[in-house]
């Protein structure tokens, strides 16, 4: 349905970010990963305020290394992240059926 970038509005295809478009100042994003017992006719839906999560990401451990196949230094690092429901009063889940 709206999987042409040009009618979600924007240059980038939801088959890229999973953004479908804004529906009555909503944006929607679709994912296939929130299961459902029958796929077929269930769908899950949440929905919320940005006020609602946190996200975090930080790296903690960085080094440099010398590159095999070229001449070069390469760099490396651990990255670690994190998110968190802050207010669960701002978001919502149904199961939506046909």
């Amino acid at each position: 349905m709206l999987k042409d970038a040009s009618l979600a509005g924007d240059g980038t295809s939801i088959l890229r970010n999973g953004r479908v478009g804004i529906v009555n100042n909503f944006t929607l994003y679709m994912s296939n990963l929130l299961n459902v017992t029958n796929a077929n006719t269930e769908w899950n839906c949440i929905a919320g305020t940005r006020d609602a999560i946190t996200f975090a990401s930080q790296y903690i451990k960085t080094e440099t290394l010398r590159l095999e196949s070229t001449f070069g230094d390469g760099v490396r690092g651990l990255n670690v992240y994190g998110y968190k429901v802050v207010h669960p009063d701002s978001l919502v889940h149904i199961v939506a059926t046909k």
